[in-house]
């Protein structure tokens, strides 16, 4: 890319790529990539106001693409499934909680499973179910001393995340 004559066409086919990559991503881990994608976003909005060149923009779009490979990584490195990673994200959002990596990650399994047990077929009309998810993961927050202030954040969240990953959930039989 950085070799091509026309770096405007560089700079669109790198963004373009970039930005299908960060929308499949996302869909699996809102809170991870949608950091990544205002970056993406910043970048592209500083070229074209021309704070900077072209030839920079191409350097930080490649950074980019490095820094969302790794970030897909990462979940992998705690031993965590993508789901997992996922929810981890979600509730490690909240800086003020404090708890050891071994207790997060016991919380995000067990918050895994008991988002599980409750999905069925088309689960995002029920409005039973939905309050039912949110009341279970509103309880293993408490449960797990999260602060109420931060508690609905975090909820809210869980909740986002949980509709982004299992929207099309088929229960196995």
């Amino acid at each position: 890319m950085k070799n091509l004559r026309f770096k405007n066409v560089a700079i669109e086919a790198l963004k373009k790529l970039l930005e299908d990559e960060l929308r499949g991503r996302m869909r699996k881990n809102i809170v991870r990539f949608k950091s990544l994608a205002e970056l993406l976003e910043n970048i592209i909005e500083e070229y074209e106001n021309n704070i900077i060149s072209s030839a920079k923009v191409i350097e930080r779009l490649i950074e980019l693409a490095k820094e969302i490979k790794s970030a897909g990584e990462a979940g992998t490195e705690l031993g965590l499934s993508e789901e997992e990673a996922a929810f981890y994200d979600a509730l490690s959002a909240g800086k003020k909680v404090v708890l050891k990596d071994e207790g997060l990650k016991d919380l995000v399994k067990e918050l895994v499973k008991m988002i599980k047990r409750d999905l069925a077929v088309d689960w995002t009309n029920s409005e039973v179910i939905k309050a039912r998810i949110r009341a279970n993961a509103r309880l293993l927050l408490v449960r797990n001393e999260f602060p109420p202030e931060e508690s609905e954040s975090i909820l809210d969240l869980i909740y986002n995340q949980a509709v982004s990953l299992y929207r099309d959930f088929v229960p196995s039989t």
